[in-house]
């Protein structure tokens, strides 16, 4: 790769707006490839449909082209399309620029790339105009005159590529954190049911029937037991009192203070974020709940769960189980996580959603070993550790995107081909 400006033309000697119109309405039974704002914001592309489901004019799609959104453009919605020997004809929104390459040396794959670009994308930003905030559009002809980058149609395509590859690497490992997401749920049902015997794998109870017993909770392994929650952890909720301005455990003077949103954020996993800090004024605080606190929202959304990575305060919305030895932490955390439904089933079932210790207290827990507690823990964390490591790949996956795009379509950083 090397360094050189990029030569630029403007936009209307390599592209054309297609304003062809169509009436999809006037052929009820006839399904169309719909490319619609709802649809791509749903899934990035469009989505088959009945002419007769489809209202008011669009744009027939008949070549290849690049479709950019004039709605909004604060929100990048761009596609490429292709192939238009597909099984149904094609549309788009009239909220859609249908831009067609007229030019020998315009790529479309390339120039789809660089109208998903910032410095594209803030040019349109700009331009748009409206009588609201969140209704702005951009005037397409307008776009016409701009000059966007022209690199050699060899290097156009090698960009693309690039681009592509590492496009496809995010889109599969999305597809992989999608799965294993999935296979944790299944996995949370099993480990709570079947749960794990001396060698680590889950009992069958459909090989070995006898292993298994009924119970308030149904079948589970002969030997566990069934214990409220309360003889487990010491369970309590976020209370307010006046703490001395001289009390050394508030950090410096800070109390680390969590609220709902930070439960449902954490998703059952370790929290070690928090909403704000509370100065320490002598003012009201709750009290302390120490790390390995099982954090359980009482209010709005029910039952969310988290676990404490250090001390922290809650407010009285927020209830903190503190698991007694020689139990699991995470084992009881996805006991309680598991019995969301039975708890909200307990709540009002009002705009104002709530539970309290005598719903949490008396909650019954199926109760292995601690040696078995501690199996099943592992596992989940074993799974839920490879989702993180996945989630950050991920990322920095993306932020490499994001700078091979900067430099590839401004031509910070030349391709050589």
């Amino acid at each position: 790769m090397t360094k050189s400006s990029l030569n630029k033309l403007p936009l209307k000697s390599l592209f054309r707006l297609d304003t062809t119109s169509c009436l999809p309405a006037s052929q009820p039974e006839q399904a169309f490839l719909h490319h619609s704002i709802p649809a791509w914001d749903e899934s990035g592309g469009p989505v088959v449909e009945l002419g007769n489901t489809i209202g008011s004019n669009k744009f027939l799609i008949s070549h290849a082209c690049v479709l950019v959104s004039k709605l909004n453009p604060r929100k990048s919605r761009v596609s490429v399309v292709r192939d238009l020997h597909g099984e149904f004809p094609r549309c788009a929104s009239t909220e859609f620029m249908v831009y067609v390459p007229i030019h020998e040396d315009a790529d479309i794959g390339f120039y789809s790339w660089y109208m998903k670009s910032e410095c594209f994308q803030s040019e349109l930003e700009k331009v748009a105009t409206g009588t609201t905030n969140s209704h702005v559009r951009v005037t397409p002809k307008e776009t016409l005159n701009w000059k966007i980058a022209h690199p050699p149609l060899p290097e156009q395509r090698r960009i693309a590529e690039i681009l592509d590859t590492i496009d496809e690497v995010i889109q599969k490992t999305e597809a992989l954190i999608s799965k294993l997401k999935a296979m944790k749920q299944g996995l949370l049902h099993d480990l709570l049911t079947r749960g794990l015997d001396k060698n680590g794998k889950l009992r069958d109870p459909k090989a070995h029937p006898e292993q298994f017993k009924d119970s308030p909770l149904g079948r589970i392994p002969k030997e566990w037991g069934i214990n409220p929650l309360e003889k487990l952890a010491e369970v309590d909720r976020g209370k307010f009192t006046h703490r001395p301005r001289n009390d050394p455990r508030f950090y410096g003077g800070a109390y680390p203070f969590v609220q709902t949103g930070d439960i449902a954020k954490a998703e059952g996993d370790i929290l070690k974020k928090y909403s704000q800090t509370l100065n320490n004024s002598g003012s009201a605080v709750s009290r302390e709940f120490p790390k390995n606190t099982i954090a359980i929202t009482i209010a709005a959304n029910i039952a969310d769960t988290a676990i404490l990575g250090q001390p922290m305060y809650f407010p009285d919305s927020i209830v903190g189980a503190i698991v007694r030895p020689p139990n699991n932490v995470r084992y009881i955390e996805l006991c309680i996580r598991r019995a969301k439904q039975i708890l909200n089933a307990h709540a009002p079932q009002s705009a104002q959603k709530n539970i309290n210790l005598e719903d949490l207290r008396p909650l019954l827990i199926p109760t292995s070993t601690s040696e078995e507690q501690n199996r099943i823990g592992d596992m989940y964390d074993a799974y839920s550790n490879r989702v993180q490591s996945e989630e950050q790949y991920r990322e920095k996956l993306k932020l490499q995107k994001k700078g091979l795009m900067h430099d590839l379509l401004t031509g910070k950083v030349r391709v050589k081909v």
